[in-house]
């Protein structure tokens, strides 16, 4: 069991884009990730452009995000 407010299982992201080392930096850990998760993939937390497929186009949303988290 998890105490009140402790999140439990994967580190969530700091900011939107920051899908890797939840480190509230968009780098390329983050572009490793969406590359080792291309294809269909619905739900996915690579998916950027949420249209079910982790590829080049959600990749140009990661690209225009690189730096640290707002």
């Amino acid at each position: 069991a998890t105490k009140s407010g402790e999140k439990s299982g994967l580190a969530q992201p700091t900011c939107f884009g920051d899908i890797a080392g939840n480190d509230g930096v968009i780098n390329a850990a983050d572009f490793r990730l969406m590359q080792a998760a291309a294809g269909f993939a619905p739900s996915h937390s690579a998916d950027l452009d949420e249209n079910d497929v982790v590829d080049i186009a959600g990749a140009a949303v990661l690209q225009g995000l690189i730096g640290p988290c707002p």
